[in-house]
């Protein structure tokens, strides 16, 4: 947001058109505390894969001295494990009321 519209023309497009439609679907009348339980839904059915694509940055595409390794890798993989085991719990418990 810090570049003027004439210069980042398409992110101020789609930034408008988010805007816009996100105001048509509150106004739309759908019922807001249903939406938000179902982004929750998604957002606990999705971490798992961001999980995983986050470590993956931090073992390989990092520069090597900043790369996780050793027990402080295979830790931050059991946390993540763990976190992604919980997200998937509660995203099924979720869908299933």
């Amino acid at each position: 947001m810090e570049q003027h519209p004439s210069e980042a023309p398409w992110f101020y497009a789609a930034f408008g058109v988010m805007l816009v439609a996100s105001g048509a679907l509150v106004c739309s009348g759908v019922n807001l505390i249903n939406l938000s339980l179902v982004t929750s839904v998604v957002n606990a059915l999705l971490l798992p894969i961001v999980l995983v694509l986050l470590y993956r940055l931090a073992r390989v595409e990092l520069p090597e001295p900043l790369r996780l390794k050793g027990h402080y890798a295979k830790l931050v993989a059991l946390v993540f494990v763990s976190t992604s085991a919980l997200a998937l719990y509660a995203g099924f418990a979720g869908m299933t009321g």
